[in-house]
Order: structure tokens, then C-alpha cells, then sequence
């Protein structure tokens, strides 16, 4: 099974408590010799972390973009200059194209990020302008506005009706209803930040799992991990086939080039809640916290 996450670019220093998580062991210290050995003998970076292996195999170009050493664990100053989109020591990677976060509409448009807007506000917008009435940047206007009626309801690709502008104009959505506060809120002050990284997280099935963890030895264990660790080496390469391109022309209209991508591999051995969630007990109101 496969769950993901995407992370921001940003501070190391904000992406430092990922690369803990990461790098958190997760056998027993008496099996975590062993786990070396699926690794193929590459060792912690410190003691008492998790493994994190980078991709073998990866192309030398992309590793000396990166900054890393296929066949050596990065420790977590690394990981998380990694995860912030950095190379492994802190550098920008060259050649490397950054993104523009995406700014809120509040902020684009000029409104008060705590109250909805009023209707000469509106109207100003509906009109390709910002809120006060002061032009917005010719290039970037027509997105803005789009993304601003969008909160409203409107189809993004034909213009309102006379119907639909007479309710917008009102405050209410295209359709005649009354907005809710906080989800237009919510969307106007919404941002995008650019992506740092994607977390993609491999789960084998519970049989596999319970397999590996009651093998009665230790040959049997193994067989069982390398054939997770080869599953989701065949996985990998199926992503990279799917995302390692090079687009040509504007958006890809012309096609793409077959490219590389590099990874590193975290090998955990347990599942666990990422935040303690307290259960209040109804008759007494005791809160606890459970044992996972």
C-alpha cells in the first residue's frame, strides 16, 4: 500500500523534526545489527538512528548535484537540508529551477485577511482590479480573478451571468446561497508553498508483516525483508518512469526527455501515531493516552 505526503521547501530548521522522524529507530537494538545486513552493510550515520540509504544505483550526475555519496549514510543536518531543497551540505543545487510560493488572494487582491469582502471590493475584482480599485499585473490578473470567483462558485472557464454577477455583487455565491465565513476565509488566505519533497511510504500487507516478524529464523526473516526491499525497488523504478521527465516546449506540448531521479530509503520496522490523540473518558471526563 502507498501513502504520501509532499513537504515545503524551506528553512532546514523547519524540516528538521522530518528528518528526526525519519532517522528514528524502530527495531529493537538487538535486531538492528542485523537489519545492516538487509542494507547491504551500509551503517547509521549515528548510532541508534534508522539507516538511510540513498539509491545504489543512483546516477552520478544527480548524486554530485545532491551532494551525496551513494554508498554512505547522510546524517540529519543532511537529510534536512535535503528536505528543505537544498543539497546535502547546505548549498542551492545548481541549475536547479525554484519555484514562486504561491501568495494568498487576500494578499494578491489587497483585502483585510480577517473580513469578507464588501461590494464596491467585489466589484473592483469582477472588474480585473484589485480591491481599492488600483490595476493588478496584466499577466497575473485574469489567474487572480479566476481564482477569486472560484471561492464564489463560478465556472472557471466562461464568465458570469447577469444572474450570477447581480448575486456576487450582493456577497452571495453564484448560485444564490449565502457563503460560509470561515471556508471563504479560509480560502482567501489560503497559500501554496513550494514543494521541498515527496514522502512516499511503502506499506507491505499485515500477513507480510506478522511473517517477517514470527520467522522462526533468521534466514527466513531476511528472505521476507528482501523481497519487500525488492518490491519497492520495482515500485521506485516505475515512479522514475512516470516522473523523471524532462518536458520540452511550453508545459510539455512538445513532448519530454527520459531523466533520473534520486531517493533515499528509510527502512521502518513499526507503525506508530505521529501525534499523541488523548481519549476523554465520558462518565469520569479522565483524559489518558492510549498504548499503540
Amino acid at each position: 500500500m502507498l501513502t504520501y505526503r509532499t513537504g515545503a521547501a524551506g528553512a532546514p530548521s523547519a524540516a528538521r523534526a522530518m528528518a528526526d522522524h525519519l532517522l528514528e529507530q524502530t527495531l529493537p537494538q538487538t535486531q538492528a545489527a542485523l537489519a545492516e545486513y538487509y542494507q547491504r552493510g551500509l551503517a547509521p550515520a549515528e548510532p541508534g538512528m534508522t539507516v538511510a540509504e540513498p539509491r545504489r544505483d543512483m546516477d552520478p550526475r544527480v548524486a554530485r548535484l545532491l551532494g551525496l555519496d551513494p554508498n554512505r549514510a547522510p546524517g540529519v543536518e543532511a537529510i534536512a537540508q535535503l528536505l528543505a531543497g537544498n543539497r546535502a551540505d547546505g548549498a542551492r543545487i545548481p541549475g536547479k529551477q525554484v519555484q514562486r510560493a504561491g501568495e494568498s488572494l487576500a494578499a494578491l487582491l489587497g483585502l483585510a485577511p480577517s473580513t469578507p469582502p464588501g461590494i464596491a471590493e467585489i466589484a473592483n475584482i469582477l472588474a480585473g482590479k484589485r480591491a481599492d480599485g488600483s490595476d493588478l499585473t496584466e499577466e497575473r490578473a485574469a489567474a487572480i480573478r479566476e481564482r477569486f470567483l472560484a471561492l464564489y462558485g463560478f465556472h472557471a472557464k466562461r464568465e458570469p451571468t447577469e444572474a450570477e454577477r447581480t448575486h456576487l455583487l450582493a456577497g452571495r455565491r453564484a448560485d444564490g446561497s449565502t457563503p460560509g465565513r470561515a471556508a471563504l476565509l479560509e480560502g482567501l488566505n489560503s497559500t501554496r508553498a513550494r514543494i521541498g519533497y515527496v514522502d512516499l511510504c511503502w506499506s507491505a500487507d499485515k500477513s507480510v508483516s506478522l511473517a517477517w516478524a514470527f520467522a522462526p529464523t533468521d534466514a527466513e526473516r531476511a528472505i521476507i525483508a528482501a523481497a519487500h526491499r525488492d518490491a519497492v525497488d520495482a515500485a521506485m523504478r516505475h515512479v522514475e518512469s512516470e516522473l523523471g521527465r524532462a518536458r520540452k516546449g511550453k508545459a510539455g506540448r512538445e513532448g519530454f526527455e527520459p531523466g533520473r531521479i534520486g531517493w533515499i530509503r528509510f527502512d521502518h520496522y513499526a507503525s506508530r501515531p505521529t501525534v499523541e490523540v488523548p481519549r476523554r473518558d465520558a462518565a469520569t471526563g479522565e483524559a489518558s493516552i492510549p498504548s499503540w
